[in-house]
């Protein structure tokens, strides 16, 4: 479950939901590598 809060925390979360990404759209696969990225980009630093 740890996860889920991560995630809610996240940008991707949030673009999720905003009507101007519209990232729903775009299916799991494609919102699971865009959360991917963000978590690599903040381990990177």
């Amino acid at each position: 479950m740890e996860i889920l809060k991560e995630f809610r925390r996240s940008q991707t979360f949030g673009m999720l939901f905003d009507p101007d990404f519209e990232l729903w759209m775009n299916g799991p696969d494609y919102i699971s590598d865009e959360y991917d990225m963000e978590i690599e980009r903040m381990v990177k630093g």
